[in-house]
């Protein structure tokens, strides 16, 4: 009985060597039949790669050249371009000042168009200064609701803090009367 199991146990690693070594005989001669596809795709993929990074070099060189466009664009001349610039000639264009501007912290200067919204806090109304095109949105608080005086502060408070930030109204002026509280808006 013994021998007949151990005949058994050769029988089958004879046959699963054999399977072995006929997977690996295929899979040699499929490589010998076409020789030219094994080697083209390493080299393939080691150009698409290649072909990706340089991609990603020039994304990230356009970016940088948009940056620093946009950060001189922003920028200032410095005072040594300002002396530089010939006689007769200005770095900086300096604004025609007219005589006859319109006080920009008195409410009766405004020109007021038309009613944006109102809320808690009051009504926001579109106007615009006789001597200047764009307009402006100015919001006018009531004084009487003592309550959301805090409220009102922090509001200015944070305007003020935020005035750099292109998602957010620019605040131009806040003034006051008796009844009210004005904040011009951009």
């Amino acid at each position: 009985m013994d021998s007949t199991i151990n005949m058994i146990k050769q029988i089958r690693s004879q046959l699963e060597e054999d399977s072995r070594m006929e997977t690996h005989e295929r899979v040699k001669r499929k490589r010998e039949q076409s020789p030219e596809t094994n080697n083209k795709r390493p080299h393939q993929k080691t150009e698409r790669a290649r072909e990706r990074r340089r991609r990603k070099r020039e994304r990230r060189r356009q970016r940088l050249l948009y940056e620093k466009k946009e950060e001189q664009r922003w920028k200032r001349p410095r005072s040594s371009d300002r002396d530089e610039a010939e006689e007769g000639e200005s770095a900086w264009k300096r604004p025609h000042m007219d005589e006859e501007r319109c006080d920009p912290l008195d409410i009766s200067s405004y020109n007021f168009h038309q009613e944006l919204g109102n809320g808690s806090f009051g009504n926001v109304m579109l106007a615009s200064l006789p001597d200047r095109k764009n307009p402006v949105a100015i919001k006018i608080l009531k004084k009487e609701n003592i309550a959301l005086k805090d409220r009102y502060e922090t509001e200015v408070k944070v305007m003020k803090l935020a005035w750099k930030c292109p998602f957010l109204c620019n605040i131009h002026a806040a003034f006051q009367t008796q009844v009210q509280l004005s904040v011009i808006l951009q």
